[in-house]
């Protein structure tokens, strides 16, 4: 009887072990689902975009348009970023008004098109920065201007 409850035991540990091991060794990383500074969302990081070394790797430029390039990047990143926390709480809006008991079309319609509308200003900043690129380095690629998370939610060339 002592025997059965010491190897239940000794399983019960293993488990929870290994369960304690799956949680703290899980595949997300630091850029994973993480939110601007403080929140959670995807506008942590610089928006998904890699940097100009990654992005733009193969293009033969030299280090001095590389380093414009990133300088641009940086300041897009940061006179956008009002924007971007704009957009999110758009989004959070959006969907406390889908999840209302009784949801109301008329305020879920006014904020689908405020939120178009947000989405639109960033588009038309993303455009300028697209030119201001092109104006450093015409033969850049567009590769780096691709949105979104590399492999396991980290930053990465995304090409």
């Amino acid at each position: 009887m002592a025997r059965k409850k010491i190897l239940v035991l000794g399983v019960v540990v293993i488990l929870s072990l290994s369960v304690i091991g799956f949680v703290f060794a899980g595949p997300w990383g630091p850029g994973h689902r993480s939110g601007f500074k403080g929140s959670t969302g995807w506008m942590r990081g610089n928006y998904g975009m890699s940097g100009p070394y990654c992005s733009y790797y193969g293009a033969n430029l030299t280090q001095e348009q590389l380093q414009k390039i990133n300088e641009l990047h940086t300041k897009f990143y940061n006179e956008t970023l009002p924007l971007r926390e704009k957009i999110q709480q758009k989004r959070l809006e959006l969907r406390g008004l889908y999840l209302q008991t009784n949801p109301d079309q008329a305020k879920i319609n006014k904020a689908i098109n405020e939120l178009n509308s947000l989405k639109t200003e960033f588009q038309k900043k993303r455009a300028q920065l697209v030119i201001e690129i092109k104006k450093i380095a015409p033969e850049a690629p567009m590769r780096g201007m691709r949105m979104g998370y590399g492999w396991r939610g980290g930053r990465r060339c995304m090409w």
